[in-house]
């Protein structure tokens, strides 16, 4: 019915709220209906968020037909109760989107984070790793040195040692 439904968006939209504020690297989410349109998001303004629930369903567009084809290939899976994570691109930015289904009430929940942000401790751990090799490698390379000096000293005595005993001979 719709007054169990409205119930039902009421809660989730206070659990979708809840979760955005406690996950600071989220950058969007959404949960989509059977019909492939928006129940909720975060891209709704908390205000207005009860008014646009009760439209919804009525003038939301289904985004499985989005323009943006991983976008739509994503929704159908959503629609089609995967679960998941799919690189996305919007408007020319890349996002990691992870997604589930929400059983009981035939929805799907969508949450998305920025490419840059997935990828920041690994660009952070390159550079790391690169100082530290290069550390190691500088280390490395004045030890040879330390070890090529120390040869051409021994080789040096070694070489006037037998100079001065065939000298002597």
């Amino acid at each position: 019915t719709r007054r169990s439904s409205d119930r039902y968006c009421g809660i989730f939209a206070d659990v979708l709220k809840s979760i955005i504020e406690n996950d600071a690297d989220a950058d969007f989410s959404f949960v989509l209906n059977r019909n492939g349109r928006v129940m909720l998001s975060t891209e709704i303004d908390d205000e207005n968020l009860r008014a646009e629930l009760g439209i919804a369903l009525e003038n939301a567009p289904d985004i499985r037909e989005s323009t943006h084809p991983t976008l739509a290939a994503t929704a159908k899976k959503m629609v089609a109760d995967e679960e998941g994570v799919d690189a996305i691109d919007i408007d020319g930015k890349n996002y990691y989107i992870a997604y589930s289904p929400i059983k009981e009430l035939d929805w799907s929940f969508a949450t998305a984070i920025a490419e840059e942000k997935v990828l920041a401790p690994v660009v952070q751990n390159k550079a790391i790793i690169e100082r530290i090799i290069d550390e190691n490698v500088d280390a490395l390379n004045r030890s040879m040195m330390r070890t090529l000096a120390l040869m051409a000293a021994f080789v040096f005595v070694l070489l006037l040692g037998l100079a001065a005993a065939k000298k002597s001979d």
